[in-house]
């Protein structure tokens, strides 16, 4: 019996001991992940592809601030952005045929860190801050085409191309965010990300080159990543 309490004792100070060293530890990290995302533009495929790199410093064990730089790509529907530009060809034309690249939409921004329930092996953090989005269009080329009966020899037809090229809008955007993290030892581990930025555009994304009346000014973008995380505690303190 005495040796059981002994035990319980030597136990209880054990972990007591470990718990508290923890709370000693400032859980500042990098981390790189990547995954998919969604943005609001009107003629963006879902999902989108996106990467991200992150870091962040702890004053203590709960809060830090951060910096987080990431790109999203959007595949644009089409014809549907063929058919929304301004300047498509004066004839009727009935075909569109356009090569064009993605959409890219590019957050910079800084967060403060809350990190929550932590222990050696598992964390819960939530983050929220500011910074610059960067929206940049789709570039390449339109082929415009009317096809159409001509009397009783076949089908005739008229075309046009039109180069696009890439244009960007700068806009002010909040970003809030949230991550589990899971440590596979005390400094290296893995990390499962969602985030949400909002950011308002005098002009739509595409703006010139889109009529007015189907512009939006606000633009949501929601993305899920998973990735590594590396603490930096030897390193920084």
């Amino acid at each position: 019996m005495k040796k059981s309490i002994f035990f319980t004792l030597v136990l209880g100070l054990l972990i007591t001991s470990i718990k508290a060293q923890y709370y000693e530890i400032r859980p500042s990290f990098i981390s790189l992940t990547g995954g998919a995302g969604n943005v609001s533009l009107k003629d963006c495929q879902f999902p989108g592809y996106y990467g991200k790199v992150e870091g962040a410093f702890f004053i203590n064990y709960l809060f830090g601030v951060g910096l987080q730089v990431n790109h999203g790509y959007y595949k644009p529907f089409e014809n549907r952005f063929a058919d929304n530009r301004v300047n498509t060809p004066r004839f009727n034309y009935n075909k569109t045929t356009a090569t064009l690249d993605n959409y890219i939409v590019q957050n910079y921004t800084v967060n403060a860190y809350f990190n929550a329930m932590p222990n050696w092996w598992f964390s819960f953090m939530g983050c929220g801050g500011v910074g610059i989005q960067r929206t940049l269009t789709p570039q390449g080329s339109i082929l415009y085409e009317e096809i159409y009966p001509y009397q009783n020899y076949g089908e005739a037809y008229q075309s046009a191309t039109i180069d696009i090229n890439r244009e960007t809008r700068t806009a002010f955007v909040f970003h809030a965010g949230m991550r589990v993290n899971l440590m596979v030892s005390d400094r290296f581990g893995f990390t499962f990300n969602t985030d949400y930025f909002y950011s308002k555009h005098n002009k739509y994304g595409y703006n010139s080159i889109i009529p007015e009346e189907v512009q939006k000014p606000q633009i949501h973008e929601f993305t899920g990543t998973a990735g590594i995380i590396i603490l930096l505690n030897e390193m920084l303190y």
